[in-house]
């Protein structure tokens, strides 16, 4: 899939990105949306993405990662959003430290869209970084998330291994990231 960038433009902007996504053979398109001071507003996402999904049809998947700009009143308004026009998964809407478990926890159980968190965890929070897949692990255990995502970059292959063989046992979708 295209990811975008952050700020691409006007909702039109996005449309004409995603367009070109698919017309260059892209399967997906994920949405960066725009942002001010690290914030973003999931009323305007929210028009913005009704407004892809009926531009690119309901058989073109699109992802939609605020990328920890929401709180968890705009996590839901924005899964609602989701929801309602089938797109693929909301990924980290909220910020990812563990002092919101409980957030993404009531986000998986109240919308059916697929949840993937945690993203840089360990990049931010500067842990070893090869604990950024057992974190991940954890949040999967406990509700936190929907999917399992690898990061060749986080910690090196073992990790990522590791994480692949708990999502394949445990049934959970997969997300190869940043995996050059």
């Amino acid at each position: 899939y295209l990811s975008s960038h952050f700020n691409v433009g006007d909702d039109d902007a996005y449309i004409r990105e995603a367009l070109g996504a698919r017309e260059r053979g892209f399967h997906g398109y994920k949405v960066h949306p725009r942002r001010k001071d690290n914030k973003s507003d999931p009323v305007a996402d929210g028009v913005m993405l009704r407004k892809l999904r009926k531009a690119l049809g309901d058989d073109f998947p699109i992802m939609h990662d605020p990328y920890n700009a929401y709180d968890l009143a705009g996590s839901l308004h924005s899964g609602k959003v989701a929801d309602d026009i089938g797109l693929a998964w909301l990924e980290s809407p909220m910020p990812e430290g563990d002092e919101q478990l409980a957030d993404y926890m009531e986000l998986t159980k109240t919308i059916k869209t697929p949840v993937m968190a945690p993203e840089f965890w360990g990049w931010l929070m500067k842990p070893r970084l090869y604990e950024t897949h057992d974190r991940r692990i954890r949040w999967l255990e406990a509700g936190a998330t929907d999917m399992g995502r690898i990061d060749i970059q986080c910690g090196g292959l073992t990790p990522c291994i590791r994480l692949a063989r708990y999502c394949a046992q445990h049934g959970y979708r997969l997300d190869f990231h940043l995996c050059n």
